[in-house]
């Protein structure tokens, strides 16, 4: 599989081309909008997601020798009709996957060096990882029950009220989670994702599903005591693509519990 072939697997030095394949210059984040924005007249503006596109870097290599250049031309014909990983060292060690898409421009600077400058690697949706992102500090957003505007972001079906929380996230998606066909779908664009919902004695169990299949068995919800949100599950393994997260009502419960209440929190999903 030609998307577990790296370029730049580390920034030491390489024997066997005399130099390093770590770009100079790059990795400048150039994201386009996932988002389409509509505003009504005198109303307030809304947005839906409409693309899976990734990231996209301009990158140049700077008084390389002739071996490294050489090694960066193979990649640039190789890879044409197939993907390759690119890792952002400076960046976190992020990798990213796709194919270089602008012109290759080789020039010789003298002193048996050559310059590659402004040659542009694309990030592809869809295509497998060797890495998956997984810095949740720097690179996922949270994805909430609600918009500012006070509309449900989730595709719900069955009763779910908005619930105000005592603390933390402000507020919640609750179901009495007694009849199996309630759900809330929400749908984001990104990589993987951590799924962030309420633990405490009244609590049921949910059952999960990702892009309408079934993921794993039915978690359980319940706590001794009130926990508030807390991470209940964590996805890395997600290309780059449109994502589902559905939690489905089981109308099943820890034997332990008062309550069969499935507690909806928010996602905080990898980008």
């Amino acid at each position: 599989m030609s998307e577990k072939v790296i370029l730049n697997e580390h920034v030491e030095w390489d024997d066997n081309i005399e130099d390093s394949t770590t770009p100079d210059y790059g990795f400048t984040w150039n994201t386009p909008s996932r988002s389409a924005i509509a505003k009504p007249s005198g109303g307030r503006p809304y947005s839906r997601e409409v693309t899976n596109e990734g990231h996209t870097f301009t990158l140049s290599w700077i008084n390389r020798s002739f071996l490294c250049v050489q090694r960066i031309r193979w990649f640039y014909n190789q890879f044409k009709r197939g993907y390759f990983t690119i890792i952002d060292h400076d960046g976190g060690g992020r990798h990213c996957v796709g194919r270089f898409t602008g012109n290759l421009q080789i020039a010789e600077a003298g002193n048996d060096k050559y310059v590659i400058q402004n040659l542009t690697f694309e990030e592809i949706p869809g295509v497998p990882m060797l890495v998956y992102p997984s810095d949740w500090d720097r690179d996922s957003i949270i994805v909430g029950p609600v918009d500012d505007d006070g509309m449900l972001i989730p595709a719900i079906s069955g009763v779910w009220s908005v619930t105000p929380m005592p603390a933390g996230f402000p507020v919640v998606l609750t179901n009495a989670g007694t009849d199996t066909s309630n759900f809330a779908t929400t749908e984001y664009c990104g990589y993987g994702f951590r799924l962030y919902m309420r633990k405490g004695p009244n609590q049921g169990k949910a059952q999960i599903a990702i892009d309408g299949a079934s993921y794993g068995d039915p978690i359980d919800l319940y706590n001794a005591t009130d926990i508030g949100l807390v991470c209940v599950l964590e996805v890395l393994a997600l290309s780059l693509d449109f994502h589902r997260v559905k939690v489905s009502a089981t109308a099943q419960k820890n034997a332990a519990s008062s309550a069969t209440t499935v507690t909806y929190g928010y996602l905080r999903v990898m980008q």
